[in-house]
């Protein structure tokens, strides 16, 4: 019988604090407004002195995307906006079907009060050649 009250404790403690713990990670989502990527594999990863949120993310457009970049808006539970940080992803251009990881460092006073993040990416369908962004001397 005293098996089966410890059992029966622990199996308490352990639904009690496993939704506490799940209840204290961050929500992610991506920005419904993002039509030419989807994201894969977003986690909040938190040390002892830096956190970060990691990904993927997928070029799901039949054209290559150039430029991206990663957008995160941080909020806490009243929905403010504690944060924007920018980051470039492990590969700037990505074909049709490829795909990238991400990490963005957060701020170690907005992770104590992050609730949740919204993730926007951008990227354009064009490149701009090495010889558009040089001053030519005009030499006649």
């Amino acid at each position: 019988m005293k098996l089966y009250y410890y059992l029966l404790m622990l199996i308490i403690i352990v639904s009690i604090l496993g939704s506490k713990i799940a209840s204290a990670i961050p929500r992610g989502i991506l920005d419904p407004k993002v039509k030419n990527f989807e994201i894969n594999n977003m986690t909040v990863i938190t040390g002892e002195y830096e956190s970060s949120i990691v990904g993927n993310i997928k070029n799901i457009s039949n054209e290559t995307l150039h430029s991206i970049g990663i957008i995160l808006d941080s909020y806490n539970a009243n929905n403010q906006l504690l944060g924007v940080d920018e980051v470039k992803p492990s590969y700037g251009t990505l074909e049709p079907g490829q795909d990238t990881s991400f990490e963005i460092g957060i701020d170690d006073n907005i992770v104590k009060d992050l609730d949740h993040y919204v993730v926007g990416i951008k990227a354009s369908k064009e490149t701009r050649p090495l010889s558009d962004n040089l001053t030519k001397n005009n030499t006649d």
